[in-house]
């Protein structure tokens, strides 16, 4: 997944932020408990306002995400008009 946020991070910048969170963590796990994630990998997506869009666990490819992320650029860009 490293790779796959290298590459999104690179197309959009700034305007995403992303965070890792760590499984075994302590507080890694309050956050992912709050979640209700079960299995790692997991990706949350939340707009420009922290709403979450959408949750999914496992692994998906750069393509797949950069639509996804597009998506919600595309949504966030028109709430704003």
């Amino acid at each position: 997944m490293d790779k796959v946020f290298t590459q999104m991070q690179a197309e959009f910048g700034s305007k995403i932020e992303f965070r890792k969170l760590n499984w075994e963590d302590k507080a890694g796990q309050s956050a992912i408990d709050s979640l209700s994630l079960a299995n790692p990998p997991a990706s949350v997506l939340a707009d420009s306002k922290g709403h979450i869009v959408e949750k999914f666990e496992g692994a998906r490819d750069v393509a797949t995400m950069m639509i996804k992320l597009r998506k919600i650029a595309l949504a966030s860009r028109e709430k704003t008009k």
